[in-house]
């Protein structure tokens, strides 16, 4: 059975048979993850050649922080750029109130929480590069590194670069990382330099 859409010409038809709607659910199922995907590696790709398996030093040092909930990769940023991401930590910072899950189940005030403070001058190595698909926000960029040296050495990390986050302020990325198509990506000199 069909059922002829009102206002429509009469070509315009919306299937009501099982087969129908199962077929009209696959379609927008598959249409929906299709809006989703498309994440791709540009880790060796001319996009990132700056960026990709080099060494760099932080000029501000990092706040090492994990993510309250599901598996994330550590998250590190710039020491005091918010309440989240306070000037120091020691062992009683993780214990502060807006690292806490509260008594109703949800997402805390900060969900990164400090866990330790990597020093001015603390280097890392890029190991990869997405083109992130971030659903209706657009595209952005996911950099991940690995520190070298120090008490974390070897320790994989996101660093905050896709400008759809909130905690990516300030954005590790030149351009506030913003999408680009074309060109090539860079750290912002203020925060990041290549090692020498």
């Amino acid at each position: 059975m069909n059922i002829h859409v009102a206002g429509s010409s009469s070509s315009s038809v919306v299937p009501t048979s099982r087969r129908g709607i199962r077929l009209a659910a696959a379609i927008s199922t598959l249409l929906g993850l299709a809006a989703c995907a498309g994440d791709s590696r540009v880790t060796d790709s001319p996009i990132s050649a700056k960026l990709s398996h080099q060494c760099f030093v932080m000029l501000k040092g990092g706040i090492l922080s994990e993510y309250w909930g599901f598996f994330m990769a550590p998250l590190v940023q710039v020491p005091g750029s918010s309440k989240c991401f306070p000037l120091e930590v020691d062992s009683s910072t993780k214990e502060l109130r807006r690292y806490k899950v509260p008594l109703v189940p949800t997402i805390p005030e900060c969900p990164f929480a400090p866990v330790a403070q990597l020093p001015v001058g603390q280097k890392f190595e890029v190991v990869d590069v997405i083109d992130e698909a971030s659903g209706s926000s657009g595209r952005c960029w996911q950099v991940k590194g690995k520190l070298i040296g120090g008490d974390h050495a070897g320790l994989a990390f996101d660093l905050p670069t896709c400008i759809h986050s909130h905690h990516a302020h300030p954005n590790w990325l030149e351009a506030e990382g913003r999408f680009i198509s074309s060109g090539v990506l860079k750290f912002d000199p203020q925060l990041v330099a290549p090692c020498q």
